[in-house]
C-alpha cells in the first residue's frame, strides 16, 4: 500500500461565455463543491478559473471521479482532461513527508492543431528519458488543444530515477521548440506565446 500510485485527474468545465462565470456563480460553485467534497478527508482538490472555464484538479485514493463529474455537470460542459505529461509518479503517501507548499500554480495555453501529436510525443519522450526530476507535482492535462498545467511551489524534487527509454533525444532548446507548438495569444499576436496563469478560486 505504501507505494501505491496516486490517482491524479483534471476536469475542464466550460461555460457559454465569460459573462456566465461571474463572481456570484463562482461563489455558489465553491460553496457547493466544498460541501460535496467535505466527506473526502484524504483527497486533494483545487479549482482554477480561466476566462469562461473552471479547471478542477484532484488527487485521490478512492474512486470518486464519477461523483465529482456528476456534480460538475450541473454547471457547464464537462470534459475530463488527459494526462499527457507528469514529471514523476506520486504515491498515496507522498505529502506526509513533503514540505508545505507556498503557492499553487495553474496555467493555460492552446496548441496549434497541427502540432498536437508532436507536442504529446515530445513530452512523453522527455518524461521517459528524464532521470533528474524538476518538480514532482508538475502535470499537464489536455482537452484537445486546450492545455492546463498544475504544479506547486517550492519545487518538490525527487531523487534520480530510472525510466523506460535509454535515449537522449529530447531537444536541448526545449522552450524554443515548445513555442513553435503554441497558438499566439489574441491580445499579443506578434509575441512568442507562453503559458498564462489562471486564478485559484478554491483549495482544500
Amino acid at each position: 500500500m505504501k507505494n501505491e500510485s496516486l490517482n491524479r485527474w483534471m476536469y475542464r468545465v466550460r461555460f457559454t461565455s465569460i459573462r456566465d462565470l461571474q463572481e456570484d456563480l463562482i461563489n455558489e460553485f465553491v460553496k457547493k463543491f466544498k460541501l460535496v467534497t467535505s466527506i473526502y478527508k484524504d483527497e486533494i482538490f483545487r479549482v482554477f478559473k480561466w476566462e469562461n472555464n473552471l479547471i478542477v484538479y484532484g488527487e485521490s485514493n478512492s474512486s470518486i471521479q464519477s461523483s465529482i463529474k456528476t456534480f460538475l455537470e450541473q454547471f457547464g460542459d464537462v470534459r475530463q482532461m488527459l494526462d499527457i505529461f507528469h514529471d514523476d509518479s506520486l504515491n498515496l503517501n507522498w505529502r506526509k513527508n513533503a514540505k508545505p507548499y507556498e503557492e499553487l500554480v495553474g496555467s493555460v495555453i492552446q496548441l496549434k492543431p497541427e502540432k498536437f501529436a508532436s507536442y504529446v510525443f515530445l513530452h512523453f519522450q522527455f518524461q521517459e528519458e528524464n532521470r533528474t526530476k524538476f518538480n514532482r507535482t508538475y502535470i499537464i492535462g489536455s482537452d484537445g488543444v486546450f492545455l492546463f498545467s498544475y504544479f506547486e511551489l517550492p519545487e518538490v524534487i525527487s531523487k534520480t530515477v530510472e525510466h523506460s527509454l535509454g535515449t537522449s533525444n529530447s531537444p536541448k532548446n526545449w522552450e524554443e521548440v515548445m513555442q513553435e507548438h503554441f497558438e499566439p495569444w489574441s491580445d499579443k499576436p506578434n509575441e512568442k506565446p507562453w503559458w498564462r496563469r489562471s486564478v485559484l478560486v478554491y483549495k482544500n
